[in-house]
């Protein structure tokens, strides 16, 4: 991890500070559950067979910049939220943005991250129309 973005704002201003190429929160959640439904059935004692297949180890899902909209807390399931760390920690992520991140997500991610110096926080600006 590089750096983690957390952004308090508005969507129209976090999207001037998100990267054009990402992925998001609920992109990322339904390939992980799509790929935890998979089974492989291994048959073992087969004539043709000369040696019994090896388990494959399940390769951590690479994304270079991780986005989380302030809308798609709700479309996930909450144990995502909740164990936001365990989350992450299936995936290879270079730079994370998040838009108004629950105070656990927060707590969470200060705990793991906070000595590391790669979190910035993002207030956007007021403006006062008069």
């Amino acid at each position: 991890m590089k750096k983690i973005i957390l952004f308090y704002g508005s969507d129209r201003a976090f999207a001037d500070v998100i990267p054009k190429s990402y992925r998001n929160l609920s992109d990322i959640a339904m390939q992980m559950d799509d790929e935890s439904k998979q089974m492989q059935l291994v048959v073992t004692g087969l004539p043709q067979q000369e040696e019994a297949p090896r388990k494959e180890k399940k390769k951590k899902i690479r994304v270079s910049n991780f986005v989380i909209f302030a809308d798609e807390y709700s479309s996930v399931q909450e144990h995502v939220i909740i164990n936001f760390i365990s989350f992450m920690a299936k995936l290879s992520i270079t730079n994370m943005y998040i838009q108004n991140p629950p105070i656990h997500l927060q707590e969470q991610i200060n705990r793991v991250f906070g000595d590391m110096n790669i979190i910035e926080e993002i207030h956007q600006k007021s403006i006062l129309v008069l």
